[in-house]
């Protein structure tokens, strides 16, 4: 099976459309949310999924948002493993269960570094 592209909503959870729509402004932690997209769609280790909620959880916290850090950092931790049969899943790159939490492939580390350097997003993996 071929492997589906990168793709991202921002942040999920209606979050980006409430601060489009309604805010009439960018969510200001969008960068953090599409490199956390980035990273559940090259998938890893479960220390790597870890880390990947942890560093979106702080970039959220930075932004004044610390309420809200804690409900993503749920919602991520709940509803992104890699057994649920969701698009947004860790590892969503590979098909269901193909991928479940093994290490991350040097191919997609490249083609996620290139994805980020074309958004001018750093990416510190």
């Amino acid at each position: 099976m071929k492997n589906k592209p990168f793709t991202t909503d921002g942040c999920s959870g209606g979050m980006s459309w409430f601060w489009n729509n309604v805010l009439r402004r960018e969510t200001p932690w969008r960068h953090a949310c599409v490199v956390h997209d980035l990273q559940y769609w090259l998938g890893g280790t479960k220390d790597d999924r870890l880390h990947s909620d942890i560093r979106l959880f702080a970039d959220v916290v930075k932004n004044g948002h610390s309420i809200i850090a804690l409900l993503m950092f749920i919602a991520v931790r709940i509803g992104g493993s890699a057994y649920w049969p969701t698009s947004y899943r860790w590892g969503y790159r590979y098909g269901y269960l193909q991928q479940k939490y093994n290490k991350r492939e040097k191919e997609g580390i490249e083609i996620a570094r290139k994805i980020c350097a074309d958004r001018h997003i750093k990416l510190d993996f």
